[in-house]
């Protein structure tokens, strides 16, 4: 699973000890991206590795998850993979996009406070051994499909699902 947290991302550090802490409960490898290597945990498992950068766009097709602030970008990187997500929202818009994924059936919303190894590890074990969570996913990327920037299409899908609300 891929673990990132935003770009804009200060106080990081007990979400990625949470994200090397599930990746160790579970027995999967993971990925930390975040740019300052001050949040990172400096024991990390030799099964978890930290990127400073990575493309999502080439990174996650190759993973099984993808654990993420809720941001737009993030997410729709996320759908375009048909990838599970767990969205680990904190403020702004992430809680109402995070919604928006649960309510696609793409994975499941964990609000800041409660991520911790336990809590995170039980999110991501449900996402990626559940097969409905990557059927669901599956299907979003198929919206993706026929060279449409991701984004935009993610705006358009974001749309639809607010005129019905």
């Amino acid at each position: 699973a891929v673990f990132t947290f935003g770009s804009a991302m200060r106080g990081g550090e007990i979400l990625f000890r949470a994200a090397a802490d599930a990746c160790l409960e579970l027995g999967k490898r993971g990925i930390l991206l975040n740019t300052d290597s001050s949040q990172i945990p400096s024991n990390l498992p030799p099964s978890v590795l930290h990127l400073s950068y990575a493309s999502l766009a080439r990174l996650l097709p190759a993973c099984s998850a993808l654990v993420h602030h809720g941001g737009i970008g993030s997410m729709s990187r996320a759908f375009q993979a048909g990838l599970p997500q767990v969205a680990v929202t904190m403020t702004h818009d992430q809680p109402d996009n995070a919604a928006r994924m649960v309510r696609l059936g793409c994975g499941l919303e964990l609000p800041r406070p409660r991520c911790r190894g336990r809590t995170l590890a039980t999110a991501l074990g449900r996402v990626v051994g559940e097969p409905a969570f990557m059927a669901k996913a599956g299907l979003v990327a198929e919206r993706f499909k026929g060279g449409k920037d991701p984004f935009e299409t993610a705006a358009e899908e974001i749309e639809k699902l607010q005129s019905r609300l």
